[in-house]
């Protein structure tokens, strides 16, 4: 799904519009608080469950495919009667990990500009160091602030070697929640596109250059031929 706090019509369309990312906002983030188990780089971190996590990448996949189904989708009138269900890579257990968030102590609003123009506030909230494909990583994770804020929610959202080729070359999101212990599950198999992706109404913000990655992350939702 488009991220459900992260891309929303832009702001020169009617209000309708405006509202129609939010209809699943209560199950998207039900799956969120259901990740318990996953993996770990780092000492003293329990390892993945990647049972666990195949069971909800699975249930994501439902949901947003029925969320595409529904009166709040954000296709077009056109491409909905034709519409079979979004593409992913399969499942890769190599790009799921359990893993620290080092804080960000300097937490200043930053704006973070969007497809269509405008910026939205942000508040970086932490970073992930892990290890894909045999190279050393880095992503900064974000905070929304103002109207886009959603109570324990957390932002990442990143581009990748396959954007612009076989994942849309503007990024794709993550969503976290808040987690006391800092300890988090960084799965891209959960990876997905923005709403903007599928309708140019909506508004979608663009990774910032600190999360753009040096290798291909084939894993999450891929362009769908289905469209």
């Amino acid at each position: 799904m488009s991220n459900l706090y992260s891309s929303f019509p832009s702001r020169s369309f009617n209000v309708d519009r405006c509202s129609r990312p939010r209809h699943a906002i209560g199950v998207w983030l039900g799956f969120l608080l259901i990740l318990g188990a996953c993996t770990s780089q780092e000492a003293g971190v329990e390892p993945v469950d990647h049972s666990a996590l195949r069971v909800v990448s699975e249930q994501l996949i439902a949901s947003r495919d029925s969320l595409f189904r529904s009166d709040a989708s954000p296709l077009v009138e056109a491409d909905r009667e034709s519409f079979q269900g979004l593409s992913y890579f399969p499942y890769d257990s190599t790009l799921a990990f359990r893993i620290n968030l080092q804080p960000i102590l300097a937490r200043d609003t930053i704006r973070m500009v969007t497809s269509t123009g405008e910026a939205r506030p942000y508040i970086p909230y932490g970073t992930f160091r892990f290890d894909a494909s045999g190279r050393g990583l880095t992503l900064t994770v974000f905070k929304p602030v103002g109207e886009d804020a959603t109570p324990g929610h957390l932002f990442l959202p990143f581009r990748d070697q396959t954007s612009g080729s076989t994942t849309y070359g503007g990024g794709r999101y993550l969503d976290l929640t808040e987690d006391e212990t800092g300890i988090f599950t960084l799965d891209f198999n959960q990876a997905y596109h923005p709403y903007c992706v599928y309708n140019p109404l909506y508004s979608c913000p663009v990774p910032p250059p600190e999360n753009r990655l040096s290798v291909a992350i084939e894993a999450g939702e891929r362009l769908s031929d289905a469209l």
